[in-house]
């Protein structure tokens, strides 16, 4: 009977060129009656099965090669364990995956290219210790390959150590390594650390089959926030959660809030509060929305208000020194002055001199003003030498209002910017 395996084994070959693929399998199934051990038999139904990803059947096969050790020139036990190796990681058990490699170490059957492999299975599986282990030995055949520059940056990326993930991938380049994983790496690095026109560069560089992820989209689109560009980021943002599975919206939740954001800075206040109220319906615990839709449901609930909220930061700063003046006080000197927070030194009356120096703070952040906040100010203003401290904030916790009365600490709602010229 065996004189009949290999016509059995050179007809299945046909029948799978022709993509006869059930017929094949019985061919390939006869041999194994025959002969169970068959190492190429075995191998091409592990075969069929990995295109149908049906990777558990396909490692049954692999698994009859290594038991019956039947090796042939094209089917060895390196390729056998290195695809063992591969249908595991498929499966997300990486430690058996792992493994495989590691087996093939102890042996000295391990190929440089199974090493490399073998260093992505442990890093992608945290095993960080096994994954410095490989890198030596590999770095030991070669130590100018840049490859394991940029392990190593991945293994010090994965523990958050991004300052050294930054200088391991630099060294990768130096050394001549070449991949768009590099750029990646590199704009999650900068967006982690918030330098999101050079994270931006990075992402912009790779290519269409990157470009559009659902993670690298989110990422973009949440740069072009930081980097206050409300339009790009509404069009990316917008189209990302479109994109994504209804049952996987939940996970993105901080990115649909930050849609929201856009369309507040963009004075859309309707459409963020659409946004927001849509995450509360089924994240009723997200603090930073619970914030918001409080903020303009009892805070900024008239147009009026709004208006002076969301004004752009020149004109802001031009009601600032209005209301300041219709208290009595008169700017000596600019500290701070960015898109939320204005911090002034001025004087008050007809006196300029040093000890009628007063600080001013003016927040027009969303959430309320606590008594962190205000400690901040208070040591500003004694380092200052400021007599005493005047805040303007759209509104404060109870906590916050207690603190200021008892420091003598003089504060304001958004109404003042209402009143102008009314005395304080």
């Amino acid at each position: 009977m065996f004189f009949l395996i290999p016509g059995q084994i050179k007809k299945a070959r046909k029948l799978l060129n022709k993509d006869e693929e059930d017929i094949a399998i019985h061919c390939l199934n006869n041999v194994l009656k025959m002969d169970k051990g068959n190492a190429t038999a075995n191998w091409l139904l592990s075969e069929i099965y990995r295109k149908k990803s049906q990777y558990i059947l396909a490692q049954m096969y692999l698994y009859d090669i290594l038991h019956f050790g039947k090796f042939t020139k094209d089917v060895n036990e390196t390729e056998v364990r290195e695809t063992l190796a591969y249908l595991y990681q498929k499966l997300g058990d990486f430690s058996k995956a792992l493994n495989q490699y590691i087996l093939l170490k102890k042996e000295n059957k391990l190929t440089q290219d199974g090493l490399k492999r073998a260093i992505r299975v442990a890093i992608e599986g945290n095993n960080y210790q096994e994954a410095e282990s490989l890198i030596k030995l590999a770095l030991s055949l070669n130590i100018d390959d840049g490859e394991m520059e940029f392990f190593q940056a991945l293994i010090h990326f994965n523990q958050s150590s991004f300052p050294s993930a930054e200088r391991r991938l630099k060294l990768a380049v130096e050394k001549g390594y070449r991949n768009y994983e590099v750029d990646y790496i590199f704009g999650k690095i900068y967006f982690f650390s918030r330098k999101y026109q050079l994270a931006l560069k990075h992402f912009e560089q790779l290519p269409l089959d990157y470009l559009n992820t659902a993670e690298l989209e989110s990422f973009i689109g949440q740069c072009f926030y930081y980097l206050k560009d409300y339009n790009a980021t509404i069009v990316i943002l917008e189209k990302f959660l479109e994109d994504i599975d209804k049952k996987k919206k939940k996970f993105f939740t901080n990115i649909e809030y930050i849609l929201g954001c856009a369309y507040e800075s963009k004075g859309n206040i309707e459409r963020a509060l659409e946004i927001w109220k849509n995450i509360d319906s089924y994240i009723s615990f997200f603090g930073p929305v619970k914030e918001k839709l409080d903020f303009y449901t009892h805070v900024a609930n008239t147009a009026d208000l709004r208006d002076i909220i969301l004004l752009k930061t020149p004109l802001f700063i031009d009601e600032v020194k209005k209301v300041s003046e219709s208290m009595g006080f008169a700017i000596k000197r600019k500290l701070l002055e960015d898109e939320k927070n204005l911090e002034y030194l001025c004087s008050s009356g007809q006196s300029r001199g040093a000890f009628n120096t007063h600080f001013v703070f003016v927040t027009r952040r969303t959430h309320k003003v606590d008594i962190s906040l205000l400690n901040e100010v208070l040591i500003k203003a004694r380092d200052s030498r400021a007599r005493s401290v005047l805040i303007i904030a759209p509104s404060y916790n109870e906590d916050a209002l207690h603190f200021a009365d008892r420091n003598a600490i003089a504060v304001h709602t958004f109404e003042v910017f209402l009143r102008k010229g009314e005395s304080a």
